[in-house]
């Protein structure tokens, strides 16, 4: 018979040698336990036993200072970057300035670097960390390290990664917003802002061309809105650089005379000191030839990149999208922005911008197009929902401003671009004095409007313009509201002339009633009667002679708008209403009387002191 398997198992198991088992104890009696002993060496850290002194800057969440969260910046790792930038960030924002100021330049040496770093995360937190810096320190303190900051910003901007090109806006918003006379100085960024949006073209080097990223987190247009919003900035920065100049000033000096007072200096030997640049490159002077160089580069891009956005005017006439709107307005910002650059350097920059582009701007930006209007809710129509309210929302947020259906800012706007450049047009006219109408505040478009028009000489359209205003002036809701434009037209055009076509002197008669009613008035329009009556107008004299009695009784009590009771501002307005006594023209013994009077019983309060000696001045030019 065949064996079982388990019979060949047992005889196979039989076979095997087999180990003989051990009865003696792996351990002695009692000893059966574990062994727990182990030897420690010390290891010392000599940073970690350094004491820290009572007045050394800490973060308040690791406890660290400023030379050991520095040294974090170096860090490979984004998360310890960013753990040392909130660091400091603790620091500047919990410490006073004076303690941050020892290390401002370090702390700038080693952030600035990381304007370039790959992590989105970082670069925002030096943001963060920069606009809390550039807030506790002053422009002049900043100027050493300034050119630290934009070396590094240029590289930003023409940063391979989309990401580092978008966030260095963010460095420029907060330079123009902390010290926009020093970014302004620092010319050499301009070009960059046209590198962000376009290439330079192998034909020629100042033909450009606009290029589009697809790798960008926004879209092309939206991002071109970004970086044009800022190029507006730098310019509106250069532009007021421009006019606010150290040691000049055209304003009206308050001198206090006492009787300890022996001379009163009507000017100045001696050279005001000048801020000291620490780069010679930089300059705030540029030639006419520069300003028409990148000017040249410039125009050509802002109309290509207008045309992209609006439609075809066949089809879509005056209407136009929500982004077409935001860009609108920026490129007519810049327009301005550079004529007045032009005008700043040279009479004939102005001339040369209306001889080369003048037509340009005609056909793209009025023929067929002016009025705009806001025809769509949204974007293009090749793109989804989704990123079309996302586009509508980022356009809107660049705007600042709530969204007009009738785009009467941007129209506005390029009525004064129309009026600079001397495109004449009836439309234009037209929009601003239904502008003017519908308005119920001080708009400064329709005031520069108004002085470009003044600006031309053109009486036939200065006529037109002061019969609209003076039949608004009739309305009591508009009176101060109208009043600003007609004082820009009366102050700066002949007013004989106007008084031939128009009710001017009318007008003029009834300005002294302003300031005998016990309605509050707004004190520009008291700086503005003090100018006019300083011109000695006929019409306006001969309202204050028989007016001035009742205004000097209504001084004390008269409201001024924004200005609290027995204020320094309202006693200072009410001082400059009180000089009409010396423009007085009819000054008789009766009215020299009266003041008397009234300054016996301290009819004038604080003012008193003030009031006679106008009073005494008067009386002695009168008996001369």
């Amino acid at each position: 018979m065949v064996k079982t398997g388990h019979k060949k198992f047992v005889k196979k198991e039989k076979a095997r040698v087999k180990l003989k088992k051990s009865y003696k104890t792996i351990l002695p009696k009692g000893l059966n336990v574990t062994n727990t002993e182990f030897k420690v060496k010390r290891i010392v850290i000599r940073e970690q036993l350094k004491e820290r002194g009572e007045n050394e800057l800490l973060s308040a969440h690791r406890k660290l200072n400023v030379k050991e969260l520095m040294s974090r910046l170096k860090h490979n790792n984004s998360a310890v970057k960013q753990d040392g930038l909130s660091g400091l960030f603790e620091i500047v924002t919990l410490n006073a300035t004076s303690l941050i100021k020892s290390h401002f330049s370090s702390i700038v040496d080693s952030v600035s670097s990381l304007m370039l770093d790959i992590s989105g995360n970082t670069r925002k937190a030096v943001v963060k960390l920069l606009s809390a810096m550039f807030s506790q320190v002053t422009e002049e303190e900043l100027s050493p390290l300034f050119e630290i900051i934009v070396r590094y910003l240029a590289c930003a901007m023409s940063h391979m990664d989309s990401g580092v090109r978008e966030d260095s806006l963010l460095i420029i918003d907060i330079l123009l917003e902390q010290c926009p006379l020093l970014t302004a100085k620092h010319r050499s960024l301009l070009p960059h802002f046209l590198d962000m949006i376009s290439s330079q073209t192998r034909s020629h080097e100042q033909a450009r061309q606009l290029t589009v990223d697809l790798d960008s987190r926004t879209t092309t247009t939206v991002f071109r809105i970004k970086v044009l919003t800022r190029l507006r900035s730098m310019l509106q920065a250069i532009v007021h650089s421009s006019k606010t100049k150290p040691g000049q000033s055209n304003a009206n000096r308050e001198v206090t005379v006492s009787s300890d007072t022996r001379h009163v200096p009507l000017y100045s030997s001696q050279q005001h000191a000048q801020p000291f640049v620490y780069d010679k490159k930089v300059t705030s002077n540029q030639t006419l030839a520069d300003v028409q160089s990148y000017t040249q580069m410039l125009m050509p891009l802002l109309m290509d990149t207008f045309i992209e956005v609006v439609a075809d005017r066949k089809q879509a006439g005056s209407d136009i999208v929500v982004e077409a709107v935001a860009l609108l307005q920026c490129v007519v910002d810049v327009i301005l922005n550079v004529i007045h650059i032009l005008r700043q350097c040279d009479t004939g920059g102005v001339a040369w911008f209306k001889q080369t582009y003048g037509r340009s701007l005609r056909d793209h930006l009025f023929t067929g197009r002016f009025p705009y209007t806001v025809g769509s809710w949204g974007s293009l129509p090749n793109k989804n929902a989704k990123q079309r309210r996302k586009d509508c929302e980022a356009a809107l947020k660049l705007l600042n401003t709530s969204l007009d259906l009738q785009c009467t800012g941007q129209n506005l706007s390029l009525c004064l671009l129309a009026f600079q450049l001397g495109i004449d047009s009836p439309v234009n006219l037209d929009y601003v004095l239904t502008s003017i109408k519908c308005c119920r505040s001080l708009n400064p478009t329709i005031l520069a409007c108004l002085d470009a028009i003044v600006s031309k000489s053109d009486l036939s359209q200065c006529i037109t313009v002061t019969e609209t205003l003076l039949s608004l002036a009739r309305d009591p809701g508009l009176t101060f509201v109208v009043f600003p434009y007609l004082y820009n037209i009366v102050i700066r055009v002949d007013v004989k002339k106007l008084a031939k076509k128009t009710r001017v002197e009318d007008w003029l008669d009834t300005l002294p009633t302003y300031l005998c009613q016990k309605t509050p008035i707004p004190g520009s329009v008291i700086n503005s009667i003090m100018t006019l009556a300083a011109r000695r107008i006929p019409a306006l004299q001969n309202s204050i002679d028989s007016h001035i009695e009742h205004i000097l009784d209504a001084l004390p009590e008269l409201e001024i708008k924004e200005c609290e009771r027995n204020s320094e501002p309202e006693l200072s307005y009410k001082r400059s209403l009180a000089r009409l006594i010396y423009w007085v023209q009819e000054w008789d013994e009766e009215l020299s009387e009266e003041i008397c009077l009234a300054l016996r019983k301290q009819h004038f309060g604080p003012l008193t002191p003030y009031v006679e000696d106008l009073w005494l001045l008067r009386n002695e030019t009168f008996e001369k």
